[in-house]
């Protein structure tokens, strides 16, 4: 029996809050045409593209839904997967046929619904391995047996292997650092993945400041007892004025 995978969990209010808003978007189209398999890819270095996918897999797990996260990014070392066990058996392993049942790469976690597939040891030709037959079988398969597949990929401004995944994915997402993504790495992205624009699910702009996220969010906090109230008072005065 494999060892279950252990996960860093996030315990942040305000990050949940807008991985909730991400998730309810893939939740719509996934009831409006059926889109289950989901790629992340960033628009340029460091934006924080493998956060947001695993966050956005753990949030649809924890809805009750069976989720497998899939991590297609063989160009990183796994000290930056929030990953708190050894893996012993990888997608690499299964692409280049040392594990030959792809159900053995497939381990449970300490998030119920979700499930990981790890992408094994840092590998130096990424794309070679991305472009093989088994890959296609294998997501074909997971979309078969799970509600939604997360995909976890490098920058597409930087490497090929999203490019080469997009075809074979419902649906993709690109993620951009805010004050450190630039306009022209955005529009080149765009531009890259100009032949999939039927795929492209929307933008995720990720690593706001707190006021930068209230400012795009008006009814930051709605619900809470003080805002609402606030809320009610102001319609409250605006009647009065009429």
């Amino acid at each position: 029996m494999k060892e279950r995978l252990d996960l860093y969990p996030v315990n942040n209010s305000i990050l949940n809050d807008a991985i909730d808003r991400i998730v309810v978007k893939l939740h719509g189209l996934n009831k409006k045409n059926g889109a289950k398999t989901f790629l992340c890819t960033g628009a340029g270095a460091n934006g924080g593209t493998t956060t947001v996918a695993l966050n956005i897999a753990i949030s649809l797990a924890e809805a009750g839904w069976k989720t497998v996260f899939l991590d297609c990014d063989l160009r990183k070392d796994q000290r930056y997967k929030r990953i708190g066990t050894e893996a012993k058996t990888s997608l690499t392993g299964f692409l280049t046929g040392e594990v030959s049942d792809y159900n053995n790469i497939i381990y449970n976690t300490s998030v119920d619904n979700l499930d990981y597939v790890f992408s094994g040891d840092k590998n130096e030709n990424p794309v070679r391995l991305l472009c093989n037959a088994k890959m296609e079988t294998l997501l074909s398969r997971l979309k078969k047996s799970y509600d939604f597949v997360i995909i976890d990929t490098p920058p597409v401004s930087i490497t090929n292997d999203a490019e080469i995944l997009i075809p074979l994915v419902d649906k993709y997402l690109i993620v951009v650092c805010m004050n450190e993504t630039t306009k022209k790495q955005l529009v080149d992205s765009r531009i890259q993945l100009g032949d999939y624009e039927k795929k492209f699910a929307g933008i995720v702009a990720n690593k706001l400041g707190i006021m930068q996220y209230k400012g795009a969010v008006k009814d930051f906090d709605y619900f809470s007892k003080k805002n609402l109230l606030k809320k009610q008072n102001d319609a409250i005065e605006r009647k009065k004025g009429k």
